[in-house]
């Protein structure tokens, strides 16, 4: 107010200008302009962004780049929400992996700041990796999702000359994984798998015992490895390409080490059967030549007389897996292990990293391309031991009984005159 008084009597004759009264006068409307002076900064504070002091202020301000605030946002969340936005969409373009990798990283950093807690560690444009990690931020695109195919679908287990059909709804080819368990009284032999579709086959060269596993492995290289519960059995392991239903292969068709079998892109159709071989047993369950899809198991009223043989009951359980590309999607993955808050913040900061990872799927979402999908996780710290299980026989435990040691004596069991002691006998 004095500020305004003054330059009230310096516009004022100089006779009038130091005096009391006068300025008794001019302190009137000083409290008038004091007042709009207040008034006009909150205006003026309302108008930017970074200064103003409520929500709805600056949802107002915002809402010129289409942004509203999310029900769990604070203003000072919303604030660093937004600013992180606006420079992706005003700097590399919204839809670029830099863009989105620096988007990403003014976000951490800026609600770090607006919750008081390094929620997760602070992360540079330059940290991302392109690739899956456990210890640094990645953005990865078309990250691979690994599909699991029980086969059959229904109970039962699979017959040979079984069918049945795995889809690849993946960007690129894929190479499948198998597991195979030996089921009823004698188990599976020389089983083989044969992908229509493409010409490729995988074959076993050995028996199947009941209940055993046998993993059949794709390797990153495109090889096959095989396993029999803990056995190492690789070397069994054969593939075959340009497979052609009822005709043999040749020999120069067959590769060692194994190659896995591709799936292409779509519908895929696999034929399993027991097939012969040279010096391998299963006299009774293989068939002694490669026959022609249109061969089935004979039943009664639904196959024909010679396109059937005799029924087989079902002695084998599969179970198919592959890693397709997903199209059209990325995601971006934060290791977010340890948590640093004052003490006795924890948890307010364990809630503000929950709304950190909600912020983070939001803003890319906004900014992703039309028809691309994405996700956002948070990897919290965690440690894996792969391991399988594998049954072992236990003999059985033969208890013996063994009598007393020391200073026992047997006792006498009847009595004898002059012959046992009163105290160690029985009546006759």
């Amino acid at each position: 107010m004095a500020r305004h008084v003054d330059t009230m009597a310096a516009r004022l004759p100089l006779l009038y200008r130091d005096g009391e009264l006068v300025r008794g006068l001019l302190a009137a409307p000083g409290v008038q302009l004091e007042i709009f002076d207040e008034d006009a900064a909150e205006v003026r504070r309302a108008h930017l962004f970074d200064q103003c002091l409520e929500l709805d202020e600056a949802a107002r301000l915002a809402a010129v780049l289409d942004l509203a605030p999310e029900p769990w946002q604070g203003l000072r969340e919303f604030r660093a929400w937004v600013h992180a936005i606006r420079n992706a969409m005003l700097g590399e373009g919204a839809v670029t992996v830099r863009a989105m990798r620096r988007l990403v990283a003014e976000l951490v950093s800026g609600l770090d700041l607006a919750t008081e807690a390094e929620i997760v560690p602070r992360i540079a444009e330059e940290d991302f990796a392109s690739a899956p990690s456990v210890t640094r931020p990645a953005l990865v695109e078309t990250p691979a999702r690994v599909q699991v195919a029980r086969v059959p679908p229904a109970a039962g287990g699979l017959a040979p000359l079984g069918r049945f059909e795995l889809e690849n709804r993946g960007l690129d080819d894929a190479r499948a994984s198998f597991l195979l368990v030996g089921a009823g009284p004698t188990g599976e032999f020389v089983p083989v798998v044969v992908n229509t579709t493409t010409g490729q086959a995988l074959l076993y060269l050995g028996p199947l015992p009941p209940g055993a596993r046998l993993w059949i492995r794709a390797a990153a290289d495109g090889t096959a490895t095989a396993q029999l519960e803990q056995e190492d059995v690789t070397a069994k392991l054969c593939s075959v390409s340009g497979v052609v239903e009822g005709a043999p292969w040749e020999p120069s068709a067959v590769t060692r080490p194994a190659r896995a079998i591709d799936l292409a892109r779509g519908k895929n159709d696999l034929w399993f059967l027991p097939l012969a071989h040279l010096d391998e047993r299963g006299l009774d369950r293989f068939l002694l030549a490669l026959p022609g899809l249109v061969m089935e198991q004979g039943r009664f009223d639904q196959t024909a007389y010679d396109q059937a043989l005799f029924a087989q009951d079902p002695a084998l359980w599969m179970m198919a897996s592959w890693r397709e590309a997903q199209p059209a999607r990325f995601e971006v993955t934060i290791p977010a292990g340890a948590l640093v808050a004052p003490a006795g913040a924890s948890e307010a900061a364990i809630e503000a990293r929950a709304r950190l990872e909600i912020a983070i799927d939001q803003a890319v979402a906004r900014l992703r391309a039309a028809g691309v999908t994405s996700a956002v996780r948070l990897l919290p710290h965690v440690e894996t031991q792969r391991q399988a299980d594998f049954l072992r026989i236990v003999p059985t435990v033969r208890i013996v009984e063994t009598g007393p040691t020391g200073g026992e004596r047997l006792r006498e069991s009847e009595g004898a005159f002059d012959v046992t002691k009163h105290d160690d006998s029985t009546f006759v």
